[in-house]
């Protein structure tokens, strides 16, 4: 079907059902059943109670001694039977007596909840519009022998020979408001525009078309109306531990804004979620929402250890004290699968921004750290707006200061070069990086003076070598000595900058 400006789903229940346009009237609220015997009943109780018989598929007859029962009362199962359950009447009229309770209305005044009468024959409980000419009804009725009570599309030609009909005791629904920071999970919202989201966690996921809202399974839930620029208003992202899903049935639990999809439904219940709503996601906005655990994320396992993430790494942390220390004291903890906490080794990934309690930030270099001497001296590496992920104090304290032999930094200027010995070996190009065998090493950007105070000798006893033959070289006082018995880390230099290095 394709989408109209406007559309209202035709039940305040969730389920299976048709997504049709809306009327002028406001969107029924979530049904907490309260009417008397032919009282007065809001079109949303109307609703939920013509569904149960369509959830129940229960069969046509006109068997007096052969009603339907459930907790709506016992009816008869036929048309007028089902029309006096759905708008709770003290027993199961006929289409000759209904219209004492009834009064016929305007076509373009029906409303979900309203009825369709062709006299003394048939009478069907009206739920909207399948077209936006509004000349297909959708109904819900028991019509026939063989058959079900079901919810069905009538042909224009049909329903051109049928009576609007208004119940005299039927009322709208209040219409709900909503704070666009704290709209609950799950509900559906409609802007003037005609455009429909769902609730995920707080963040709205727009519908393309009638069909995606019926196939994620929202048919027949109710879609409140909402002011112009709503959506905007709301956040981005889902709520922390939001259970959300696409059409294709994969799982994903929101973690900072991010999502950890579950290998199986075993491993959401491991996981602790067990039970928690899942929130059907079109796949535009499941997808759009990245995948995995962002910078300062706080997780733990099933064992309740607890770490924070700094990049594909994690730093576990000893105690409850050392997470507030570190300044996560307000910070969610959020359960994680096992292996997702297992797949982050216990280590932090170089290029990482890590800050301690005392608010010293460094950039972490293999084993090792520079820290940055202020703020502007960090936004001068280009680390801007990056995210800087706190760390216990012992943690800082254990990468050791200065920038590790075998790391490659550059500048601000794009020079690239390999620390050995303490001092820096600048390569002409990329090839000459590749050509040393440094290609897949990380390249860590720090501040120019930084850079450029790694100009100086390779430290003593540093061992060397040539990517053109395996002969080792050991560094004597800014000389190189050949060595062939000596052990140790060994750095392949270009070989220009070995030549370079005068013989002892």
């Amino acid at each position: 079907m394709k989408i109209q400006s406007g559309l209202i789903a035709i039940s305040a229940m969730a389920g299976i059902g048709l997504a049709v346009p809306a009327q002028a009237f406001s969107a029924p609220a979530i049904v907490r059943p309260a009417s008397a015997v032919n009282g007065k009943i809001t079109r949303s109780e109307v609703l939920t109670r013509s569904k149960s018989w369509i959830d129940e598929k229960v069969p046509y007859s006109q068997d007096n001694n052969s009603p339907h029962v459930n907790k709506y009362g016992s009816y008869r199962r036929d048309c007028s039977g089902f029309v006096s359950m759905s708008w709770h009447l003290s027993y199961s009229r006929t289409t000759a007596d209904l219209p004492d309770v009834m009064h016929p209305i305007a076509r373009k005044d029906l409303k979900p909840g309203d009825a369709l009468l062709l006299p003394h024959t048939h009478i069907a409980l009206f739920v909207g519009w399948a077209d936006g000419a509004h000349t297909q009804p959708v109904v819900r009725e028991e019509y026939d022998y063989g058959h079900v009570a079901e919810q069905r599309v009538w042909a224009a030609a049909k329903a051109g020979n049928y009576t609007p009909e208004r119940y005299d005791n039927i009322v709208d629904d209040a219409v709900r408001t909503f704070d666009p920071k704290a709209v609950p999970s799950g509900t559906l919202l409609r802007e003037p525009s005609g455009a429909i989201a769902v609730s995920v966690g707080g963040a709205p996921a727009v519908f393309a078309n009638n069909a995606e809202i019926t196939a994620l399974g929202y048919a027949g839930s109710p879609i409140y109306p909402v002011a112009r620029g709503f959506f905007a208003k709301m956040p981005s992202t889902p709520r922390e531990t939001t259970l959300m899903r696409n059409s294709r049935y994969a799982t994903a639990l929101v973690v900072d804004g991010w999502k950890v999809p579950f290998a199986s439904n075993a491993e959401i219940a491991a996981s602790g979620y067990k039970g928690q709503p899942v929130i059907a996601t079109p796949a535009r906005f499941f997808d759009t929402v990245h995948t995995g655990l962002p910078d300062r994320a706080l997780i733990r396992n099933s064992g309740n250890v607890a770490a924070v993430v700094v990049g594909t790494g994690k730093v576990v942390f000893n105690s409850n004290a050392e997470i507030d220390a570190s300044g996560y004291r307000r910070h969610p903890v959020v359960r994680v699968p096992d292996r997702i906490f297992d797949s982050h080794p216990t280590s932090i990934p170089s290029g990482s921004l890590v800050g301690n309690s005392h608010h010293a930030a460094a950039v972490v270099i293999g084993a090792g750290k520079y820290v940055f001497a202020s703020n502007a001296d960090l936004a001068s590496a280009g680390y801007r707006g990056h995210t800087v992920v706190e760390i216990p104090d012992r943690s800082f304290t254990n990468l050791s200061t200065g920038v590790p032999d075998g790391s490659l930094v550059r500048n601000s200027a794009g020079a690239v070069a390999v620390v050995v010995g303490g001092a820096r070996v600048v390569f002409e190009n990329h090839a000459e990086i590749v050509h040393t065998g440094y290609s897949a090493k990380p390249i860590i950007r720090i501040p120019d003076h930084a850079f450029a105070a790694l100009a100086r000798p390779m430290r003593d006893g540093t061992l060397v070598k040539s990517p053109a033959n395996s002969t080792i070289w050991e560094i004597v006082h800014g000389h190189r000595v050949a060595e062939a018995g000596k052990h140790g880390t060994v750095y392949t230099i270009p070989t220009r900058v070995l030549d370079g290095i005068p013989r002892k």
